[in-house]
């Protein structure tokens, strides 16, 4: 089977364009540009004032967002079959086919989809003078959240198939592995490429609610609800980075405290045993001490979470900037939604 066996709808419409990786950048594109074009054809010159071109952003880097999510996912299978038995191998596959597959990524983008226009319809349209522009708009939250739907579902599909696979991972754990996390390092490169894509489309979503010009108001409910679909995204990409992980962190923690246990029981019993080897501890040799103490120490050195020295720092360096960008974009908000409740 191959290793690269997931392949959703909207990768495979990229993949018949030229030059695959033009194909995904283009076809990440090309909704942005035809819903800024359609809102410019109804609205005129007033489309470049409102941040709609925001919202085309949006919606060409959500899509961006899920091949390059997908993507990476694919690249985790390649190491998930090397750490797996072939029959696992398949089972996961096909779980994850089933799970995240193609009618359940556009049903949930749709659901969503259909969630933002309502959500939009409550913050107030802004007046355009006629009903084709508000439409155009709706089309545009449509979009935005059709692809941003189907990117929080594959999050939860991820966690779901991920979680029951930790199981099966937990036969090839080595803790002398160079990522110090059992070689489960590969779930969390994976895991904090989903997470900083949600949390840089979750951040140009909360400038664009801030930024719009609503017609609705700033009634105490009309701030809550901004609040609530500005927080969710910051909640997606922190389920992406934690709840997917947390079968294999189980998993590592078991496989820690059941070979500190060997470890320490090997050399009360004369013998300790590191997977094939079994060395025999004599208190009088001290080379065989030194051979203990270092399987220790490397022991106690690893990680029960997948995330190595590498992935912190991706993630560190795509949280501090959003973070700053966010703070300054709410400030305002946030001064009213404390001033209401004074």
């Amino acid at each position: 089977m191959p290793d690269s066996s997931y392949h959703p709808f909207f990768d495979r419409i990229a993949s018949r364009l030229p030059r695959y990786g033009v194909g995904k950048l283009l076809s990440a594109a090309i909704p942005g540009v035809a819903f800024l074009a359609l809102h410019l054809w109804y609205v005129g010159e007033r489309a470049l004032h409102d941040w709609s071109w925001l919202l085309g952003l949006i919606i060409s880097a959500s899509l961006l967002s899920l091949f390059y999510a997908t993507h990476t996912f694919r690249a985790a299978l390649r190491e998930i079959r090397l750490r797996t038995s072939e029959a696992d191998f398949a089972v996961f596959v096909e779980r994850a086919n089933r799970v995240i597959g193609d009618r359940r990524l556009v049903l949930s983008g749709t659901l969503f989809g259909l969630t933002n226009c309502l959500f939009g319809l409550a913050f107030g349209l802004p007046d355009y003078g006629s009903s084709a522009g508000h439409v155009s708009l709706l089309v545009g939250y449509f979009l935005a959240g059709l692809f941003c739907g189907m990117a929080a579902y594959g999050i939860c599909g991820v966690s779901l198939v991920m979680n029951e696979l930790s199981g099966s991972i937990g036969q090839s754990l080595d803790f002398t592995d160079p990522d110090r996390c059992g070689g489960t390092g590969f779930v969390g490169a994976m895991l904090v490429v989903f997470s900083a894509v949600t949390l840089i489309v979750g951040v140009m979503i909360s400038v664009y609610i801030l930024k719009a010009p609503w017609s609705a108001g700033d009634s105490w409910w009309v701030l809550l609800l901004k609040g609530f679909w500005i927080a969710f995204p910051y909640l997606m990409s922190l389920t992406a980075l934690v709840v997917p992980a947390m079968g294999v962190h189980e998993v590592l923690v078991d496989y820690k405290t059941r070979h500190e246990a060997r470890l320490r029981g090997g050399f009360m019993k004369g013998e300790v045993a590191d997977g094939a080897a079994t060395l025999t501890t004599d208190s009088a040799n001290p080379e065989v001490l030194d051979q203990w103490r270092e399987m220790r120490a490397e022991l106690h050195r690893m990680r029960t979470w997948p995330y190595d020295l590498n992935a912190h720092l991706k993630y560190l360096f795509v949280l501090i900037p959003n973070v700053l960008v966010s703070f300054e974009t709410a400030s305002a908000w946030l001064s009213k939604l404390a001033g209401m409740a004074t």
